[in-house]
């Protein structure tokens, strides 16, 4: 643990004062990512035993196109927010920043509500059934 101590103080970690709490909330974040990895294995793994391999396998295959929209709909968006949001409110261009966050709620919704669309129209489409 000294030589931990050691190399920190060479990177100057030690000599600043919020350094411990910045050593401990990542710490926190870095078990809370680990718990949510392994909850999330769990629970692919008990949905898998639950469901079989043919059941579980269409629901992976839903879970791939709902990631692969995801993506779409979010259009970076959110990392646009972050960036611009903070610039926008550090030189108290409010305005902007309200507008930032509006498009960023506004924007995915609205290219979600569109693909929905897109995807029922096709699935109304390729009905086979004769409607019984």
């Amino acid at each position: 643990m000294e030589r931990l101590r050691g190399l920190a103080g060479q990177f100057g970690i030690a000599a600043n004062p919020g350094s411990s709490s910045l050593v401990r909330n990542s710490a926190a974040v870095f078990l809370v990512n680990g718990v949510g990895q392994a909850l999330a294995f769990a629970m692919q793994w008990l949905l898998a035993w639950l469901l079989g391999v043919a059941t579980f396998g269409v629901y992976s295959y839903a879970l791939a196109w709902y990631s692969v929209a995801l993506v779409i709909a979010k259009c970076g968006v959110d990392v646009a927010a972050t960036r611009f949001v903070p610039a926008y409110r550090a030189s108290e261009e409010h305005g902007y920043a309200h507008g930032m966050l509006r498009f960023a709620r506004l924007l995915p919704v609205g290219i979600g509500i569109g693909m929905a669309a897109l995807v029922a129209a096709g699935s109304w489409l390729m009905d086979d059934s004769d409607g019984t």
